[in-house]
């Protein structure tokens, strides 16, 4: 019975503590203006087109006749696009 009730007031501890950290990031997140995000997401994206760029790079260097992978200066050329952020300062 008393292990039980240890239980529930850890599950009761632990719901608490997700309900606090969920109203923290609103409150973040109503402080933080949407183009944070929308360059964040951008810069998420160009890291990931690097990454991209050097496992190509790897794949051509163990196997320079492949067809599969495309050169990687080409595949960023057609998949990057670029947006203009204005910032405040």
């Amino acid at each position: 019975m008393e292990e039980q009730q240890s239980l529930s007031r850890v599950q009761e501890f632990t719901g608490h503590m997700k309900q606090a950290g969920k109203s923290v990031l609103k409150q973040w997140g109503s402080l933080i203006p949407k183009e944070f995000w929308a360059y964040g997401q951008d810069a998420t994206r160009e890291m990931l087109l690097a990454m991209r760029t050097a496992v190509d790079g790897a794949i051509n260097a163990i196997d320079p006749e492949s067809e599969n992978v495309p050169k990687s200066a080409e595949a960023t050329k057609k998949t990057r696009s670029k947006r203009k952020i204005d910032i405040e300062g």
